[in-house]
């Protein structure tokens, strides 16, 4: 059992590794043509994928959806502008994956 965890884990983080970069390259321009200097995009977006993975890991014994929906909401409103840039894209996601 635990060396099929490991080979999921590798194997995850090797995707990680090798798409990752890529996705937040683009959402970082998506941010700076938003107006956004490249240093504050990276912050807004570092700091919004750390609020969505704790609301994703806590969705793990405390499923919330509604409330997950809102304080993403109170988040975006909290970055202004380019937060809701940000934050759309990962709000169409969920809604996609929550049907």
């Amino acid at each position: 059992m635990g060396e099929k965890n490991r080979k999921i884990r590798e194997h995850i983080f090797s995707v990680a590794r090798t798409h990752r970069p890529a996705v937040e390259e683009a959402w970082i321009k998506v941010l700076q043509r938003s107006g956004l200097e490249r240093a504050r995009a990276e912050t807004v977006l570092w700091l919004t994928l750390s609020v969505v993975r704790g609301l994703a890991i806590r969705s793990l014994w405390q499923p919330d959806l509604k409330r997950f929906r809102r304080l993403l909401d109170e988040w975006s409103r909290d970055l202004g502008r380019h937060g809701q840039v940000a934050v759309a894209g990962i709000r169409a996601e969920w809604d996609r994956g929550a049907g």
